[in-house]
């Protein structure tokens, strides 16, 4: 058996998971835990619009290309991708206990560091970093206003070291 790629339609990973996983086909779909603006916690797929199984081919090539959401088997040419199993261990191996990717943003600024908010309604405004709020999506940052620097929540992507 070896490890392929599927391509899913948006938003169809779990329902194509599921129905991969009652046909007895083995199948990955790593996850993190995403906080919305609103503070709700919210599984999301790593590789959205991509999940991974680990199947004979040529026994069941029809049933993973027909099964509902999925928009196609992702191949190079006449060949469907193949992914290194120590590339599926690798993942797997920054899953934590509850089974979800570990994502730290946390270890790219320190207390202290001057940033430079990158794109949104921020863009190109220096700021001094301060905190990271959650594990994986939201940093605190002060940001230089007239009066006195204000405190802004922001994703760590929107940021870059100065």
């Amino acid at each position: 058996m070896k490890w392929y790629i599927i391509k899913t339609k948006p938003k169809n990973e779990s329902r194509v998971f599921q129905n991969y996983t009652r046909a007895g086909i083995e199948c990955f779909n790593p996850e993190y835990i995403d906080t919305t603006f609103n503070g709700h916690q919210i599984r999301t797929s790593l590789f959205k619009t991509y999940l991974f199984v680990n199947t004979q081919l040529e026994k069941t090539f029809n049933m993973l290309k027909y099964t509902r959401g999925v928009s196609h088997i992702v191949s190079f040419g006449n060949k469907q991708a193949e992914v290194s199993p120590s590339i599926i261990d690798s993942i797997k191996g920054r899953l934590n206990k509850d089974g979800f990717i570990q994502m730290k943003y946390n270890d790219r600024f320190k207390n202290g560091d001057k940033v430079r908010v990158k794109s949104g309604v921020f863009r190109d405004f220096e700021a001094i970093f301060d905190k990271t709020l959650s594990e994986i999506e939201r940093v605190q940052i002060l940001l230089g206003t007239i009066e006195s620097p204000k405190r802004v929540k922001i994703r760590p992507c929107y940021l870059e070291k100065i």
